[in-house]
C-alpha cells in the first residue's frame, strides 16, 4: 500500500542525530539560527509521530470520527514541515488558530458542496501559506467544497460519474515535456501561446518550446521539470499512476498547492462531523445523494495522499542534503 510506503519511508526521520544533522545544514544554508537545530529534533519528530498516530488509529476508526482523527493527524504533519521554513515556530499565539472559518450553516437544504470556506489573517492556514509557499495575501478568499474537490485528480472519475463534469485531464509526459491536448485550450479558450505563457508563470528560469503535432501540442522544458512522484503547479499529481493532470479551466486554485487543498477540506469536515452531528450522521445512514460517495472517497484518497504530499514536501526542502540517502 502506498500509506505502508511512504510511513516507511518517513522512517529515516525517526533519528534523532540524523534529523539534527539535516536540520542544522537547512538552517545554515537559509541563514536560520542553527542552535535552533537541537531545540526542534525532537519536536520535529514527535510531530511526525504523532501525526502518524493519528492516521493509523483513522484507519481503524468509523467514518463518522475519520475527519476529526485524519485533520488532526494532518496538522502534526503540517507541523513538522513548518519547523523547516519557521524555526521559532510557534513565535506568537495569533499562529495557533486554525486559519480559516466554515461558514454559519443553514438547517434546511444544506449542501456540502456548496458549502464554502474562508480563510482568516491569522492561523496555522495563511501561516503554513506563507512560510510553506511564500503565499501572501489570501485573507478573505472563499471557496467551496465543489471547487476544492476538483482539484484532486484521483477523486475525477467520482466527479466525472456522479456530477456528470470533467474537472481534470490526464496528460502524458517526460521529465522535461509535457503533451497538451488540443481539448485543453478549447477549455481555457486561450491559444496555445497564451496557454504556454500562462503555464511557464509557474516555471520560473526555465523556457518553454512548443511544437505542434495531430491534435495536440509539445511542450518542451529547458531542464527537468517532473519527476512523477510530486507535485508540480499547475499540474496536479495522481500518485497512484504516477501520472499529471491538469484542471480543465483556469482558476487561481491553480495556485494553490494540493497541500493547502486537502488542509481546507479537511478543516470543514472535521467541523461538521463534531459541531452538525445531525447532518452528518443522516448523511452517513441514509446516503442520499452524491455528497456521500464523494465524501468517504476523499476520505480514503487524503488518508493515503496527505502523508505522500508531506513526505514529498519535506524530502524536497532537504534534497541536496538528503539525496544520497532518500
Amino acid at each position: 500500500m502506498i500509506s505502508n510506503s511512504i510511513w516507511s519511508q518517513m522512517d529515516i526521520f525517526m533519528s534523532a542525530s540524523f534529523v539534527q544533522k539535516k536540520l542544522k545544514t537547512h538552517y545554515l544554508k537559509h541563514n536560520y539560527d542553527s542552535q535552533k537545530s537541537y531545540e526542534n529534533t525532537y519536536r520535529f519528530m514527535y510531530f511526525l509521530e504523532q501525526g502518524k498516530a493519528y492516521y493509523m488509529l483513522a484507519e481503524q476508526s468509523p467514518l463518522s470520527i475519520k475527519p476529526t482523527l485524519i485533520f488532526y493527524g494532518y496538522i502534526h504533519l503540517i507541523k513538522a514541515c513548518i519547523l523547516l521554513a519557521d524555526p521559532n515556530y510557534p513565535e506568537t499565539t495569533s499562529v495557533l488558530a486554525h486559519g480559516v472559518t466554515a461558514r454559519k450553516r443553514k438547517k434546511q437544504n444544506y449542501s456540502f458542496l456548496k458549502d464554502e470556506i474562508k480563510i482568516q489573517k491569522n492561523g496555522l492556514f495563511p501561516h503554513m501559506s506563507m512560510k510553506m509557499f511564500h503565499m501572501k495575501h489570501l485573507e478573505g478568499e472563499k471557496w467551496s467544497m465543489h471547487d476544492l474537490l476538483k482539484e484532486i485528480p484521483e477523486l475525477e472519475p467520482y466527479i466525472s460519474e456522479l456530477i456528470e463534469e470533467q474537472p481534470l485531464i490526464k496528460l502524458n509526459n517526460t521529465e522535461n515535456t509535457v503533451i497538451v491536448p488540443e481539448q485543453l485550450l478549447d477549455h481555457y479558450h486561450l491559444s496555445i501561446h497564451a496557454l504556454t505563457q500562462h503555464i511557464s508563470g509557474f516555471f520560473k528560469g526555465t523556457t518553454i518550446k512548443t511544437t505542434p503535432a495531430k491534435n495536440h501540442y509539445q511542450l518542451s522544458f529547458s531542464k527537468p521539470v517532473f519527476t512523477n512522484a510530486n507535485e508540480r503547479l499547475p499540474f496536479r499529481i495522481h500518485i497512484g499512476e504516477k501520472q499529471y493532470w491538469i484542471r480543465t479551466e483556469k482558476t487561481t486554485l491553480q495556485t494553490y498547492p494540493e497541500l493547502l487543498v486537502h488542509y481546507l477540506i479537511l478543516y470543514n469536515l472535521s467541523m461538521i462531523a463534531r459541531y452538525e452531528t445531525d447532518w452528518w450522521c443522516d448523511l452517513i445512514k441514509t446516503m442520499p445523494n452524491e455528497e456521500y460517495p464523494l465524501i468517504s472517497s476523499f476520505l480514503r484518497i487524503t488518508a493515503l495522499k496527505g502523508p505522500y504530499l508531506i513526505y514529498y514536501f519535506i524530502r524536497d526542502l532537504l534534497k541536496e542534503e538528503e539525496q544520497r540517502l532518500i
